[in-house]
């Protein structure tokens, strides 16, 4: 459990579909409401965010905090300002690892499936 606020600087941040982000650099504080704004992240995931420029995530984007940051939305690519409107590689690599993600979700619903079916079966069988 975080008892600092500075517990989560140097953290991992893990977007919905599992892939890393990159590591919180600092946490932008609104201090008017005294809430947290966003966890800035100064290298983020090339992956992820084009030329791995500096982001401020959203903390309203933000599912759990433990041992790593886990986001509950994360767009799939956010392109550098300007940058023209063409898909560039490391934006087509980015929807492949997302689309992994996506397979590797899916493969262990249903190996779960499969296990609670062949647990459910040997426990008939024991019986």
């Amino acid at each position: 459990m975080l008892t600092e606020l500075s517990d989560v600087v140097g953290m991992e941040v893990y977007t919905d579909k599992g892939i890393s982000l990159g590591n919180i650099d600092d946490v932008i504080l609104e201090t008017d409401r005294c809430a947290i704004e966003s966890l800035y992240i100064g290298n983020p995931n090339p992956l992820v965010v084009e030329n791995s420029y500096a982001v401020a995530v959203p903390f309203r984007w933000v599912a759990h905090v433990g041992d790593i940051v886990l986001l509950k939305y994360f767009p799939k690519w956010i392109p550098t300002a300007g940058a023209p409107q063409t898909e560039t590689s490391m934006q087509k690599l980015s929807e492949a690892a997302h689309h992994a993600g996506d397979r590797i979700m899916g493969a262990e619903k249903k190996l779960a499936e499969k296990l609670k079916g062949m647990e459910a079966k040997l426990e008939g069988d024991v019986k």
